[in-house]
Parts: structure tokens; sequence; C-alpha cells
């Protein structure tokens, strides 16, 4: 890694003692006015800014098995944290690969316990690297079943013992698979291992370590107090603790991206922690948030860091995700159950050392505001549903509901020991504080209400609801007291996929008028939301607007030999699609939920009707008849329930049938 000087940061080298140094200049003078000593008022030069600070990530490629390090007796050691218990480290020899007294050292063997039943695909050498504050490992998608990761680092000089990195995926577009993020205090030198269910090695293996940099303002991060509570009672804020926001920790913003689905709602809350150092100090807080941010979206693809909140083991709270303060961006604090949870992430490994009483404080005020926010009973329990992150080691199957505690650790549902032994031994007083901490908040401020309206729907005309006909379609609200903005929020899904998930929404948009216009894709269905916002952010109540479906390209139907398509201005869209055959079918594969269908048809005398079936159960008739000759009519069929499958429109008779256009809403 290069050395970049930058107004206001300097770059440490690999020899660059850890932590940044506090210079505090006073200019003094002292003299003797009017025979009296006088001393000089101090004058203390202003605090550092905080300002973006650019990381430095490098990749270090590892393939196979490197021949020494296989003969190294401590390569199999096992790692901290596996089995729940900490490694006592073992002495080092002055080098890792000296020969053993009695000559060739042993090769490695393929079976160990510290294999967890795997086989070892990966173990790279003990390499030299610039100076680190973070490191994880990642690689190609589609390749081997990853079964363990550890690492090993070396700091001021010496070799730590393996350390097991979690293993995770979020299931996001571009994302590469990988590890947990490593923290130091300051590292110089890396070394993995992986363990595969084969012993076939993953594709692009890659060791990425951080250098965050330092900025003069990481020294003072979390001293600036937070605004007063608002006078308005009952917000949800009032108990928020002071946070350092992304402007605060010197957030690259260029390196995120749009993640943009929220949570309905918000039923548990997940306590971490990273794996790694608990030596940092106080100034290398900020600059190791950094170096986590930099690790989920360079090296592993996210869009952005994957913790709402961090605090460090001096009580400094830290804002993760975007938007986390106000509203419930779904991050990757416990793959398979990051939908309707938030995670706070303790700064180092509590599988080894203890959690400090500051920390403990940090989290349970965390905890308390959101618990206050959201009407949370720290000291119940609720359900989560297991997603489908397949990465994740999750302990129960997707789809299957779980019950937890509303305060949970990660190990609660998923394989792993974090957030370590010692602080998952806190959870039950943390419970019990963020308890108190809630009846003191209610007793003060009471319930929290919203601070806006709820928005009133403007209603839209035929042409746009339950179908929207043209791809592009406007939707109106009237405008709410106390609303500044505006979100969209909307769940989509295509002819194929499922829309019953409630739990979360997309945010498409914020806008500050009551409007807004979406183009959907052909055969999409969509279900149109608004929340307002308040000038302080706040979110307001969530109204939908609409429901609505496309309808579905005549280009995916396949039609019998006896369709013919005719061209004409008269019929919707330019076009019909006609025939008089009896047996004449159009086929539409893969139709999910469909709770109606609806055509835009030509009907008249001599026309006659289509059966419609959709997984081979005859769901009703579309009938075409009509007194008088008309172009591009609606003509439609609602069942009781939803019907899923391949939807075939068949003639019935030897009359006329004549359609343009087909869709299949979710709503009746």
């Amino acid at each position: 890694m290069g050395v970049r000087v930058e107004e206001g940061t300097q770059r440490r080298g690999s020899r660059v003692a850890a932590g940044a140094r506090r210079t505090v200049v006073r200019l003094t003078a002292a003299g003797l006015l009017a025979g009296a000593a006088v001393v000089a008022p101090v004058a203390t030069l202003p605090a550092p800014a905080a300002h973006v600070v650019k990381p430095d990530v490098g990749t270090h490629h590892v393939r196979g098995i490197d021949g020494n390090a296989r003969r190294d007796t401590s390569a199999l050691d096992p790692a901290v944290g596996e089995n729940g218990k900490p490694v006592v480290p073992r002495k080092a020899s002055a080098s890792p690969f000296a020969s053993r007294p009695s000559g060739t050292p042993t090769p490695v063997a393929d079976s160990h316990p510290a294999l967890d039943g795997g086989r070892l695909a990966v173990l790279g050498a003990q390499e030299s690297t610039g100076h680190f504050l973070v490191a994880g490992v990642t690689w190609a998608s589609g390749t081997s079943d990853v079964v363990l990761v550890s690492v090993r680092i070396r700091e001021d000089g010496r070799w730590s013992p393996w350390t097991e990195l979690e293993v995770n995926d979020v299931g996001v577009s571009g994302e590469r698979p990988g590890t947990d993020p490593l923290t130091t205090s300051g590292a110089d030198g890396i070394q993995v291992r992986v363990v595969t269910k084969d012993g076939s090695a993953p594709k692009d293996v890659q060791v990425d370590v951080v250098d965050p940099g330092t900025s003069a303002a990481d020294a003072r991060a979390g001293e600036t107090a937070s605004p007063a509570a608002s006078a308005e009672a009952a917000t949800g804020y009032e108990n928020k603790p002071n946070i350092v926001t992304r402007a605060g920790w010197g957030a690259d913003e260029s390196l995120s991206s749009s993640w943009a689905d929220v949570s309905a709602h918000l039923d548990a809350m997940y306590v971490h922690h990273t794996a790694g150092t608990n030596s940092y100090s106080k100034s290398q807080s900020a600059a190791i948030v950094r170096g986590i941010y930099a690790y989920h979206t360079k090296s592993r693809g996210w869009p952005d860091i994957g913790y709402q909140f961090l605090v460090d083991k001096y009580g400094t709270v830290f804002q993760g995700r975007k938007d986390a303060i106000y509203d419930n961006p779904i991050g990757a604090q416990a793959g398979g159950y990051n939908t309707d949870t938030i995670g706070v992430s303790a700064m180092g490994n509590f599988q080894t050392a203890r959690p400090s009483s500051a920390m403990l404080t940090s989290i349970e005020k965390v905890l308390a505001w959101k618990a206050y926010e959201y009407g949370i009973n720290s000291l119940g329990h609720t359900r989560l549903l297991t997603g489908s992150s397949t990465g994740s080691n999750t302990r129960a199957k997707s789809g299957t509901w779980v019950r937890v505690p509303t305060i949970l650790g990660h190990r609660d549902t998923n394989g792993t020991a974090c957030p370590g032994a010692y602080l998952y031994a806190k959870l039950p007083a943390i419970r019990s504080a963020v308890h108190q901490r809630l009846a003191a908040a209610r007793a003060k401020w009471g319930t929290v209400r919203y601070t806006t309206g709820t928005p009133s729907v403007v209603a839209v005309s035929s042409s746009v609801v339950p179908v929207q006909w043209f791809s592009r379609a406007t939707y109106r609200w009237k405008a709410v007291r106390g609303a500044t903005q505006y979100q969209i929020l909307t769940r989509t899904a295509s002819i194929s996929g499922s829309l019953r998930d409630t739990r979360m929404w997309h945010v498409s948009a914020t806008v500050k008028g009551t409007s807004y216009t979406f183009s959907t894709p052909a055969g999409w269905s969509r279900v149109v939301a608004v929340r307002p916002l308040d000038s302080a952010h706040r979110r307001g109540p969530v109204k939908t607007l609409h429901r609505l479906t496309r309808p579905v390209n005549p280009a995916v139907i396949h039609w019998s030999s006896s369709w013919t398509r005719v061209n004409g201005s008269a019929y919707f869209s330019g076009k019909v699609y006609t025939t008089v055959s009896s047996t004449a079918a159009a086929k539409v594969y893969h139709v999910k939920d469909a709770r109606s269908v609806v055509v835009k048809a030509e009907v008249g005398p001599q026309f006659g009707k289509m059966r419609v079936v959709i997984g081979g159960v005859t769901c009703g008739y579309l009938n075409l008849h009509s007194t008088t000759r008309r172009h591009a009519v609606t003509v439609k069929i609602s069942m009781k329930k939803p019907h899923s499958g391949t939807a075939v429109l068949q003639g019935v008779d030897r009359k006329q049938k004549a359609f343009s256009l087909v869709a299949f809403p979710r709503t009746p």
C-alpha cells in the first residue's frame, strides 16, 4: 500500500505506532503589569474538524496449500472461538518454518479436529503486508462449500493464535462471498486457512487488508454532545444516546451505493461483536469503523457497512448504516434474520475478554432508545422468519419461524460464538437494564406518537389499478400536516415472484411534492405506499396508495397456431390476437398468486368465451359476447383464492375470440 498525505490526514506506514496522538498547542505569555504578576489568557486551538478519510485496501491472493506452511505443526491449531472456548497461545519458535530437531517436518494431516469435519483446502504462507487495522477473506461466488475460515496476524513482531472468522452472505446483487472482518490494533502480517467440505479450494481466494488512515479528529470522536431532546414529548428520540454520525467518523460516501430495503417494523435487536483485537486505543475506534466500512463495500461488494450501530470499549456509539438513526435499513447483522431486526456490534472479541462497563452502558442506551421508539418489550420474546441466506449457518431451516428474545445474541439463531461467551453472559443484565430505562422514558415522556399526520389517497383512473395498462403512471396523495418530504415505498415482484412478504419495503424515492410517477415492467406487480417525513427526518405512518399489476408482454405468451395477429389503430396497443378455433390456447408460464385475470379484448355479437385455467384448475370464463361491437374493452374474472402455475386461456366454442393484453393481478 502506498503512502498518501492529505490536509488534516496522515497515512501511516507499517512501523508507525498504533493510535493517533492528540496535540494541544497553547500560546502563553507571562508579564509583570503594575507590579503584579498577571498571566495572559490561555488560547486553545479549535478541535480538528471531522472530514472524509479515504482508506487503502490491499489485496493478497492465496492459491492452494503452501508447502512450507503445511509443514508447520501449528498450522492446524484450533482457532479462537471454536467449540466456544478461548485458546491459550502456544509459544512460538524463532521461525515458524524452522526444521524440527528430529529432522524433516511432518506434514499436516488432512483430517484434524480443527477442520470441523471438512478438509484443508487453502493454507497460505505467513505473508508480510502494509500496516492494517481490518482484514477479511473473500472468494469467487458459486465455488466450493466453505466450512471454516481462520486467520492469524502479526502484531508487534509476534504471530497471534488462529482466529475463526464467521462466514456469511447477505444476498445482495454483486456480493462476493466471504467472512466477517477481523479488527486489529495495528498489524503488518497475515496468514489464512480455509476448510471446505470436500477439500476443493474456492476460486480466487483473497485476503484484503485495510489501512483506514487517520485523522486528527479521530481522537475526539464522540466528544460532541447530542442536541437536547425536543420539548415535544414522545417522539421516540428523547432518550437517543450521543452518536458519532458517518460524517463524524469520516465515512467516504463514494464507497457506498443504494441499499434501499428497510424493515417495515422492528421486532428484535441483535448484540453482535467484531472479531479481533480488544487492545485498540480510543483514537483508533473511528478508524476501525472506517476499515470495516471499506471491507464491507470494497471487498464484499455490499452497498454499505453491514451493522446499524457499533459501540467501542470506551462507550462511544457509532452510526453504521445510512439512515440507521431514523429508519430500519436492512443490514447484515445476522444472516437469515436481517429483516425486522437491527444489530449493535460491540467492537472487540468477547470470547476472550470481558466487555467494559462503558461499553455495556452504551449498548443498553442504544437498545433502550430503539425499544422505546418501537414499543418493544425488552424482557419479552418474538418470532423471526428464517431467510434463505445459505452461507450464514442458520440454526433453523429456511422458511422456519423461530421464537427468540427481543434482545438476543447472534449465536441464538446462527452457528457462531458471537457475541462471545463473556458478552453473551451479560444479556440477561442488559435486558433488565433496558427495561428500567424504558420504564423511566415512558414515565417521563409517555407513549411515542407520530409527529406527522397520515397521508390520504387521491383516487386514480381504471387505467392504473388494478391493472396499470401503460408503462408509466402517476400516483398522488394529499399534503400531510407536519411533513416536509415523503418516502415512496414499494414491494415489487415479477410475474413468478412472491409479494406476500410484508416485513419489508423498498425505498424507491424521497420527494417533496405530493405525487410520484412510476415506470413498471411488463408483467410485474407492485404495492405503492407513501410515508411522510418531518423536518427532523422522523418517519410518519405508512399509507398504502395502490396495488397494481402490469399486463404481460405478448412476446412471452405461447400462442397456439390458430391465433392470428391483426394490427390496427382501433385496437388497444395497436394490435389484437384473434381466433375462431374451439381448441385455441394462449399460455403464460410461472404465474404466481393470481387473484384475477383481466384482458383488453374485442367484444360483440359474434364473440364467444375463453376458459381460464391456472395450475390445472379452471378458474372461470372470460365472456366476450356483447350486443354491440366494441374495441379495447376490459373483461375480467376474479377468484376466491390465489392460483399459481401455468395460465391457459382456452377457446370453448367456435365463435370469435380476440384480445390484446392479459394481466394477472394479485388482488381481487
